[in-house]
């Protein structure tokens, strides 16, 4: 019901949060802002606050032992998202030195950007390139088998510049390396 100003901010509030392209024109907006940072923000803060990258919440869960150990080197990408904006740099190694076998060897510029990010590879085709080679160069000097990332653009940006330098390296998502492990039944919870 509403019955009051308050209670119809809360209405608007609720239903508009959103709506992006909306414009709204109130005589008095300021309750609706109140209202909105009073009762939505927090909860908004409090949500992101919990959310977190999976490998997060695996690397902290501790060591897993895959039937059989990995024998295998990798070299780690920084996604741009995860490293740079969420700040997460250390759970996926955290969690590629876990697997027993899997060698981790650090590439130069590991957290410069592949040229996929926030779509530069269209945006700016030919940076975006020179990035790619950039980054694949850097990979290969580590003699790794793989390269390891965290982000789909990243996967598709460096399996392309994998093929346009014949390089002689393999780029899996990090979910997908550690799925081949066959951990599930260590992560039930």
């Amino acid at each position: 019901k509403i019955d009051s100003p308050a209670a119809l901010a809360r209405v608007l509030a609720a239903n508009l949060l959103t709506e992006d392209d909306l414009k709204v024109q109130l005589s008095q907006p300021l309750l609706l802002r109140q209202i909105i940072e009073r009762d939505y923000l927090p909860k908004a803060e409090a949500f992101a606050a919990k959310v977190k990258d999976f490998s997060e919440f695996l690397a902290a869960l501790g060591p897993v032992a895959p039937t059989t150990p990995l024998n295998l080197t990798v070299t780690y990408q920084d996604a741009c998202h995860l490293a740079h904006a969420q700040g997460v740099k250390d759970a996926p190694r955290k969690l590629l030195r876990m697997v027993p076998g899997l060698e981790l060897r650090e590439m130069a510029e590991s957290a410069m950007c592949c040229g996929s990010g926030a779509l530069y590879n269209v945006s700016q085709p030919e940076e975006s390139q020179g990035l790619r080679t950039r980054k694949v160069r850097n990979a290969a000097k580590t003699e790794a088998q793989v390269i390891v990332t965290a982000n789909p653009g990243c996967y598709i940006q460096l399996k392309q510049g994998v093929r346009e330098q014949g390089a002689n390296l393999q780029v899996i998502h990090i979910a997908d390396l550690l799925d081949q492990l066959d951990l599930a039944h260590y992560l039930m919870f």
